[in-house]
């Protein structure tokens, strides 16, 4: 599917040079050659898509779909530290401004999220494309 190798590229150019990996529905602790050497092991981003409906129609047949993924950023925050939530903020405005660059709407907000698993603070953007089907 294009929409998924698009949705991994973005994430990879945004985040590899942050030292961030990102995977599809989990956690890709991957390889640090990737990342130039160096992995973040205190953050990282999942994406999935939310649903997938098809638009234009000629002949009986869809000839466009729209895609919407959730994009998910997680970090590690254990003593509420101001700095580190801001930094979350940098790069969630460093994400939906790589996600309009490559022709992409940012749907809604921003949405806190909590992974109860490994105590991990987070965020998730919503982003949808219309592609052809």
């Amino acid at each position: 599917m294009k929409a998924l190798q698009e949705i991994q590229t973005v994430l990879d150019r945004c985040l590899l040079p942050l030292g961030i990996l990102s995977g599809h529905i989990r956690r890709n602790n991957g390889d640090a050659r990737a990342a130039g050497g160096a992995i973040d092991k205190d953050a990282y981003a999942t994406y999935r898509m939310a649903s997938s409906e098809n638009r234009v129609y000629g002949n009986g047949k869809p000839l466009l779909r729209r895609v919407v993924f959730d994009v998910n950023y997680y970090y590690k925050n254990e003593d509420n530290n101001n700095a580190e939530a801001v930094a979350a903020a940098g790069v969630a405005d460093g994400i939906e401004k790589a996600f309009k660059a490559a022709g992409w709407s940012v749907v809604g907000g921003l949405a806190d999220l909590y992974d109860s698993d490994t105590g991990f603070l987070g965020f998730n953007i919503e982003v949808a494309k219309t592609e052809g089907a």
